[in-house]
């Protein structure tokens, strides 16, 4: 990967993070009563809060690729199976709202940070390159060679069979 394409997933990353991290801001987390979580904006905050959630949906594509190129996955079990599917924590960042998330916010920070950390690892230790297109090339005429030749090979085995049987 590029140094300026890592740079960039990184960035991605890090303004969807930032993004998220307003909407939880602006976000009040109160009980209703009967267990469950009421996730609604902060009293007198509701267009900065929309706002904020609507910048942070714009963002999530770019980020949901980033997480995708290093497979930093969230391993999601829906209650009541055994089923286990990978989820992307850009697309579904939004049931931290909801009061059955997928996952938590602590889940979803590691992910970032260790999608981050890829990106990081990618730019300071590149992989090494791949063999030069001359000798993959070359590696690629000798095996079509040998196909070739094993072919001929073999018909003239065959033919060979087939008049000392006396088919032929």
């Amino acid at each position: 990967m590029k140094r300026a394409d890592a740079e960039r997933r990184i960035k991605a990353l890090v303004d969807f993070h930032e993004a998220v991290g307003a909407v939880l801001k602006l976000t009040d987390f109160a009980d209703d009563g009967f267990g469950r979580r009421a996730t609604r904006p902060k009293p007198g905050r509701v267009q900065e809060w929309r706002a904020a959630k609507a910048t942070a949906d714009r963002l999530a594509p770019k980020a949901a690729r980033s997480y995708d190129i290093v497979n930093a996955t969230v391993s999601f079990k829906p209650s009541g199976t055994w089923n286990r599917y990978p989820v992307n924590p850009a697309t579904q960042w939004a049931t931290v709202l909801s009061d059955d998330p997928m996952f938590g916010l602590d889940l979803f920070e590691t992910m970032t940070n260790q999608a981050i950390g890829a990106y990081e690892d990618a730019i300071e230790d590149p992989p090494k390159r791949q063999r030069s297109t001359l000798f993959v090339s070359a590696g690629g005429v000798s095996k079509w060679l040998a196909v070739v030749v094993g072919t001929i090979i073999a018909t003239l085995a065959a033919t060979g069979l087939a008049v000392w049987i006396g088919w032929i």
